[in-house]
């Protein structure tokens, strides 16, 4: 399963995007929240959530996935069983990905420390332990970091190319008419 973690107050292009791009590459994308079925997102947008994250905990994910927003971002911050998933499957060395304001949680806990990485540009100031970038997607490893809702387009595709390989991520890509993003 690909968990992508809804808290209220989340960006909700970043979240639907990838989403929609994971299924349509026929990956088990999942919408994952704190506590409640429904989450409300940044502008608005009610969202109907898979499972809540205590159904999760001890899941086998082949991905993490953070959406950015405020104050979505703070609200998964803040939440200490979230914080030890990350530690979980990062020490596991699973796929953890992170847009938007999200990157800052990784950072925090570790995860980016003398990585490259990045994140939205009104947030650089708090990715203090990792080597910050101003690319659209940062690939370091197994951790996948990108800037904002401009940018969830490709940094979806690029969870695809991880995932499934470029064949499939440039295949998708086509049949979805993206232009070339490279």
């Amino acid at each position: 399963m690909i968990a992508i973690i809804l808290a209220e107050g989340f960006e909700e292009i970043e979240a639907i995007t990838v989403c929609d791009v994971l299924r349509r590459a026929d990956l088990p994308a999942k919408f994952i929240s704190l506590d409640e079925k429904i989450v409300i997102g940044a502008h608005q947008i009610s969202t109907y959530c898979d499972y809540q994250l205590p159904e999760i905990l001890e899941e086998d994910l082949q991905m993490l996935v953070l959406p950015g927003g405020e104050p979505g971002t703070t609200n998964l911050e803040n939440d200490e069983r979230l914080a030890a998933l990350i530690k979980r499957l990062h020490s596991e060395e699973t796929w953890l990905a992170a847009i938007c304001a999200a990157p800052r949680i990784f950072d925090e806990l570790g995860v980016l420390t003398d990585k490259p990485a990045t994140n939205y540009p009104a947030q650089k100031d708090r990715m203090v332990n990792c080597q910050y970038q101003m690319s659209p997607v940062v690939v370091s490893d197994h951790v996948i970091t990108s800037r904002g809702p401009g940018t969830a387009l490709r940094f979806a595709l690029t969870l695809v190319e991880k995932l499934c390989g470029p064949e499939t991520s440039n295949a998708l890509s086509e049949s979805m008419l993206v232009p070339n993003l490279v």
